[in-house]
């Protein structure tokens, strides 16, 4: 059994993971929060680029309307690309890279033509939606 863990004892030390409650869960689980950083290819052609926990919710609410303006305004909207990350800031650092890139330039990163990205740490291979699918 791991060691409880009391918040007064880290003084000083801050996290940026994200916290969810899981009423299921013992003192002994670690749950590990995966974020990822998406394209999506909306109904006009145009694409957009975000960043979410929960890659099939974060489409179902662009396509409820729920998700960005700019999204809602051009449904049906399809997740054409994804990467994972570890941590909050490496996938917002990768968001922010990514929208500042050309659209040939985000056009051959899905192509997968690209390079997907230099290694980061606490950051996992890339992956498109075909790859998304199979799982």
């Amino acid at each position: 059994m791991l060691p409880s863990f009391d918040p007064s004892e880290s003084k000083g030390i801050h996290s940026n993971t994200h916290h969810e409650h899981f009423p299921n869960a013992g003192d002994d689980v670690i749950v590990v929060c995966v974020r990822y950083v998406y394209l999506l290819r909306c109904s006009d052609g145009s694409l957009y680029v975000g960043r979410t926990t929960d890659l099939s919710q974060r489409e179902q609410k662009h396509n409820d309307g729920h998700g960005a303006a700019y999204t809602a305004a051009r449904r049906p909207v399809r997740i054409v690309y994804a990467e994972e990350h570890t941590s909050e800031l490496s996938a917002a650092r990768r968001e922010r890279r990514i929208k500042g890139w050309t659209s040939a330039k985000k056009e051959a990163l899905i192509a997968g033509q690209a390079k997907p990205r230099t290694i980061v740490k606490n950051s996992r291979p890339a992956f498109t939606w075909r790859d998304w699918l199979k799982s």
